[in-house]
């Protein structure tokens, strides 16, 4: 489990949409493969974050047409499709 411990408009990196967990999970996880990974959210900001991940994104239960995600209505919908 990883998540930001700072305030959202502390400007950390770990704070989404940007990227810190992402990479800090794969510096304490080395064989993370990124190209075979996808993140899974239901707010705006998760699908921000896969964006700037490079990660293939599911949304689940919402729309938001500006961003690039997969729209879904549950983890089962995911596991479906994979």
């Amino acid at each position: 489990v990883f998540y930001c411990p700072h305030a959202r408009n502390a400007g950390c990196a770990c704070s989404k949409p940007k990227p810190g967990m992402i990479e800090a999970a794969c510096r304490k996880y080395p064989d993370i493969d990124m190209d075979h990974s996808f993140y899974a959210g239901d707010w705006d900001v998760d699908m921000m974050l896969a964006n700037a991940a490079g990660l293939q994104a599911f949304g689940i239960g919402f729309d938001h047409p500006e961003l690039n995600y997969t729209r879904v209505e549950s983890l089962l919908e995911i596991a479906d499709r994979l």
